[in-house]
């Protein structure tokens, strides 16, 4: 009882992959090499492009029309939910002029633009 039976020394483990263990067609960096056919893409596609056309191909200039007067008496109507008139509001909003974009995101992007186009440069 006093010895005890040698166990083996365990493996070191493998580190980290950067790229999910996928190194087909891909650099020491984990990019793409040249030659290395795409990907299927979205199988989704075809179908969401073929609903969307039926949609459109449905929609009336009058039905828009209804929707932005639906939003408008919904935002205007001083006896609706609040939440339910921001939400005509935000909606109206976000269709003419946009969705808002957080500061936080565009200085990211900035940041990114500025280091891809150093690292442009070193090559």
């Amino acid at each position: 009882m006093g010895e005890e039976a040698s166990q083996p020394a365990p493996e070191e483990p493998a580190p980290p992959s950067t790229n999910g263990g996928q190194t087909a067609g891909r650099n020491e960096r984990g990019r793409f090499v040249k030659g290395c056919a795409p990907g299927p893409g979205n199988p989704h596609a075809s179908v969401i492009a073929a609903q969307r056309a039926i949609f459109f191909r449905s929609l009336r200039a009058t039905d828009t029309k209804k929707a932005l007067a639906t939003i408008r008496n919904i935002m205007n109507n001083k006896e609706a939910r609040p939440a339910d008139r921001l939400a005509a509001s935000m909606a109206l909003l976000d269709r003419a002029i946009g969705r808002v974009v957080e500061a936080d995101v565009l200085e990211r992007l900035e940041r990114l633009e500025q280091l891809f186009g150093e690292g442009k440069k070193d090559r």
